[in-house]
């Protein structure tokens, strides 16, 4: 099985991910060594494709941050104004993005909703964020 590292650059950006198998029972410091002496000396830092109990949060891509105070991988900020959740690396805006006002289960389709349900869905869709007044703006025809 693989093992993935992030290599670090300038300001902990990521600047690839980069697979190594046979190396299920190395330390962390014999593949750091490794791949620094195969893909060149720099910063690495252990992620996980897992989704579930991700220890770092995230799966990073190049171009996302390693945020080291909080042990976890974050995409870029979207908007100045979003701040870092650090419980899931995920940035959240201000104001909470407009809600349904229904529930969906896990288990419900498109074809299960109302014609109504349908069409708020699909004006819920067309918000977008307006970093200006730090809201979210339906826009008008």
């Amino acid at each position: 099985m693989a093992r993935y590292f992030a290599k670090l650059g300038t300001g902990n950006i990521v600047e690839g991910v980069y697979p190594i198998t046979g190396f299920e029972s190395a330390t962390l410091q014999g593949c750091k060594d490794y791949l620094s002496n195969t893909y060149g000396e720099a910063t690495w830092e252990e992620c996980y494709k897992t989704t579930a109990d991700n220890p770092k949060k995230i799966f990073p891509a190049k171009g996302f941050y390693w945020h080291p105070e909080h042990n976890l991988f974050a995409g870029p900020q979207n908007y100045p104004s979003w701040t870092l959740n650090t419980t899931n690396g995920k940035w959240e805006p201000p104001t909470p993005r407009p809600n349904l006002s229904f529930t969906a289960t896990g288990d419900t389709t498109v074809a299960d909703n109302t014609e109504e349900q349908n069409a708020e869905i699909e004006e819920n869709a067309k918000y977008y964020w307006d970093e200006d007044t730090e809201s979210w703006v339906l826009p008008t025809e």
